[in-house]
């Protein structure tokens, strides 16, 4: 019966390179988002004791995670007011908040890094392994065609073996999908961190009067 099993090879070999790549990718993510949990936790617990922005500086400097990013960000920038004095509140305040949003969209897309690959994977196995199970049963009615009689026992094998394609597809695809929807939801509750905390910061900003 001619059969083309380069084609189907070729399918299972992209189907087990994306297969290692999600996984890879998941692993990296779980240990960033486990790491940046871990020490944006830490920072909190030593940024409720600060009284004012003349306090974060060493803070900043003996901490890490977003948080800690985002809270040397607003350093700088009142480190910059200090050179202008002529800036009033409002256009201090203002620039705050454009450098705060800026450096919280900067984290995001560092968060959202191999998010779009999981999905691209999620989608395209299945794709890939349906193409090869249709590649395969196309190939299998050929070759029975040239049959006079073709029975159960000749046509279930190569069915079965048509749909492995599909099946490891949907293997690959399904913790690709799974994996993208969880970290995006991990992605929305730490943008909410962020942005509160960015609030908090704005805050400790007005009360030091924009000076550090």
């Amino acid at each position: 019966m001619p059969t083309l099993p380069y084609v189907i090879h070729i399918i299972l070999w992209l189907l087990a390179a994306f297969s290692v790549l999600t996984w890879t990718i998941l692993l990296v993510k779980a240990i960033i988002f486990t790491r940046q949990r871990r020490a944006n936790r830490h920072f909190l617990d030593r940024f409720s004791r600060v009284k004012s922005a003349d306090e974060l500086p060493q803070l900043v400097r003996t901490s890490s995670g977003n948080l800690s990013v985002l809270a040397d960000a607003l350093v700088r920038e009142l480190e910059t007011f200090a050179n202008e004095p002529s800036l009033d509140l409002q256009e201090r305040g203002d620039m705050l908040r454009h450098t705060l949003n800026q450096e919280r969209r900067s984290i995001q897309i560092k968060l959202e890094a191999g998010l779009s690959a999981l999905a691209s994977i999620g989608s395209i196995s299945t794709i890939l392994g349906l193409l090869g199970t249709v590649w395969s049963i196309m190939n299998l009615l050929k070759a029975i065609s040239t049959f006079s009689s073709a029975g159960l026992d000749v046509v279930a094998g190569p069915i079965g073996d048509a749909l492995i394609t599909t099946a490891v597809g949907i293997i690959v695809a399904v913790p690709a999908l799974l994996g993208h929807n969880f970290f995006v939801r991990r992605i929305r509750v730490t943008l909410m961190d962020m942005e509160r905390f960015c609030e908090m910061l704005q805050h400790l900003a007005i009360r030091s009067g924009f000076r550090i």
